[in-house]
């Protein structure tokens, strides 16, 4: 996606003034998709891989037990808590395969996915993590939040995977807005 320097220097002010503001908030102010948002977060809190890498991301993410999966228009937040089923490409879709145990289920256009981001943000005042899907024009697919315990903490275990998985397909020498 490409961002002006313009609006690159907008959105940056914007998030200087308010780090805790809510991406898709900050899109909807802007008139803007909200992956330009997304492009122009610190590095230390976006990490950006290739759409190429979505077998791979959705296969591990099927391992990491339970997750919070969100679908988002204007008009509402739909959760989704339990675990993300193994799926597989079939009639255009990327089809997920779940049953009785999985609270997620449905089929993916995989080939719309221009972007996957790492994010790790504050939210509400807890340390959230996810793994954030986007489509060509710029909208949010979908996001996967790491799970919490009773006591609202991420699982240790969870972290360790998201971290090991960013840092595989990722790549640190530059920032989201170039990579």
């Amino acid at each position: 996606m490409h961002i002006s320097d313009e609006l690159k220097k907008t959105i940056s002010e914007k998030l200087k003034e308010d780090p805790k503001a809510m991406i898709f908030k900050l899109a909807q102010e802007l008139s803007v998709p909200e992956q330009a948002v997304m492009e122009c977060l610190p590095e230390e809190e976006v990490r950006k891989a290739d759409a190429h890498h979505f077998d791979e991301v959705m296969a591990m993410i099927a391992t990491w037990g339970n997750v919070t999966t969100i679908l988002q228009t204007e008009s509402m937040v739909l959760e989704a808590k339990g675990m993300i089923p193994m799926g597989s490409h079939g009639h255009g879709y990327f089809n997920l395969m779940g049953g009785r145990d999985y609270n997620v289920g449905g089929h993916i256009r995989a080939d719309l996915l221009s972007a996957i981001y790492f994010v790790e943000r504050p939210f509400m005042g807890l340390k959230s993590m996810s793994v954030q899907f986007f489509t060509l024009s710029g909208a949010p697919m979908f996001k996967v939040y790491l799970g919490r315990d009773e006591k609202r903490q991420l699982f240790p275990d969870q972290i360790e995977y998201f971290n090991t998985l960013r840092d595989r397909i990722t790549s640190t020498n530059s920032c989201a807005c170039c990579a």
